[in-house]
């Protein structure tokens, strides 16, 4: 089983016979519960005791510079939070590119909207990598892609001003928030639950990369192909929104939990822009990948 890329010191959950919270580095996993010496732990209990054992997990990742752990090469991994404690958080149209793409191919005038548009997926939507992106053709016949920036919550709070944002931030991971089209822009109304919350729609990993390894986020290259041919390319410092301001407009009047999982937007080059779009289909493999929090791939998969 070959290792996802990455070059950041990152948290993943993997299985070995159960499922383990280990550290990455480079191509190496050390089981944090060993090192530890706890109980069987979640990735929850990590992000709640991260004020206790943050610096010992970076004394970890010092360590296995020189050779330590194991191989990850022969475990799989597990979506980094398996059973999140809320469903996750997206935000709609943060990409000026994307918004401006997608009022090209439909008329609408997005861009005017001034609000922030925020909506969820159900938690047993999140896959991880290497995992399959599962379809029903008799239920949609337009999936899409959408390439994230996923930012997880590492405190509560609730009405976080943005200059303390940063505060209440974990870390990072990447997510593809995948979409049927047909479901989603189904007329008269929307239905943004089941166009993008359908079972394999949030597919996330490979690991979560803590803020204290990626001191700046806005620069990471993010990257997704579709069978080795480039759709989307972009920066996160392109966002309408950056991630400050996203804590601090999703937080108002709404309590933010440690653990909690947000979406930060997709750049342009999703199908539903083009007026030619190629829809994902069966046998498809898709590669998320920003630079610094490894490569997430999966694979589309008919069903019926």
């Amino acid at each position: 089983m070959s290792a996802p890329l990455i070059t950041r010191p990152m948290l993943v959950t993997y299985t070995d016979v159960v499922q383990h919270v280990g550290l990455v580095v480079h191509d190496r996993v050390i089981n944090l519960e060993e090192f530890l010496g706890t109980a069987i732990l979640t990735m929850n209990d990590v992000i709640d005791e991260w004020q206790a054992w943050g610096s010992l997990v970076g004394e970890v990742a010092a360590r296995m510079e020189h050779g330590a752990g194991r191989a990850l090469a022969e475990y799989r991994l597990a979506p980094p939070i398996p059973r999140p404690r809320r469903n996750p958080f997206l935000i709609a149209g943060n990409y000026q590119s994307h918004v401006l793409a997608g009022e090209r191919a439909s008329g609408i005038p997005y861009s005017q909207r001034k609000q922030a548009i925020f909506f969820t997926k159900p938690s047993g939507s999140i896959i991880g990598n290497l995992d399959d992106i599962q379809f029903d053709p008799d239920l949609t016949q337009k999936l899409d892609y959408e390439l994230e920036l996923v930012v997880i919550i590492g405190r509560t709070g609730r009405d976080i001003p943005v200059d303390r944002a940063m505060d209440y931030v974990f870390g990072y991971s990447v997510g593809n928030d995948i979409s049927a089209r047909d479901i989603q822009a189904a007329k008269p109304t929307t239905d943004f639950l089941r166009g993008k919350g359908l079972d394999t729609f949030f597919p996330m990993g490979p690991g979560i990369v803590p803020r204290d390894f990626l001191p700046d986020y806005r620069d990471c290259q993010m990257t997704l192909s579709v069978n080795g041919q480039v759709k989307q390319s972009a920066t996160p410092a392109e966002m309408t929104r950056d991630v400050p301001e996203i804590i601090a407009d999703l937080s108002r009047g709404l309590t933010l939990e440690a653990g909690d999982i947000i979406a930060t937007g997709t750049p342009s080059g999703v199908q539903n822009e083009s007026l030619d779009p190629v829809w994902l289909q069966d046998g498809d493999e898709v590669i998320s990948e920003i630079e610094g929090l490894g490569k997430l791939v999966n694979h589309v998969r008919m069903t019926r």
